[in-house]
């Protein structure tokens, strides 16, 4: 953090490091001297720091899969394809409007008639995705 020191404590008080840890939560940079020479500067906790490592490996991930595809603009489709791809390898099936209405009623937010058209709209979508990348010969 680039902040300005708010606030300078010497590390000889013995109460130093807890307030410095006290006013850093409050947002307040501080940094602790020992006469003329800094120790420490307590920082503000910075609230997305666990999600960091996650953020970088699906930010990764969405950079290999844009790489390894050779027309961005047709990404959903190439995408619905690799997973139609992975289905068919490892079930040896791909899925139905069966498959796609058991699904979509697990979510319990839409009417029987919303889930039989979106379960089509979806086997129509790999059959599209499909046409682009048909699956290989067995």
């Amino acid at each position: 953090m680039a902040g300005s020191h708010a606030y300078t404590l010497s590390a000889d008080d013995p109460h130093a490091v807890a307030e410095a840890v006290g006013r850093a939560a409050a947002g307040s940079v501080v940094r602790l001297v020992r006469g003329d020479e800094q120790i420490a500067d307590i920082t503000p906790p910075d609230p997305d720091a666990a999600f960091r490592p996650l953020l970088a490996e699906i930010e990764a991930r969405a950079a290999a899969i844009t790489a390894a595809h050779p027309d961005p603009d047709d990404l959903e489709n190439w995408q619905r394809a690799e997973r139609l791809h992975h289905r068919w390898r490892t079930t040896g099936r791909l899925p139905s409007e069966v498959d796609y209405a058991s699904q979509l009623r697990k979510l319990n937010i839409l009417s029987p008639a919303q889930i039989a058209e979106q379960a089509s709209a979806m086997v129509c979508a790999d059959a599209e995705a499909l046409i682009y990348y048909p699956l290989p010969e067995r």
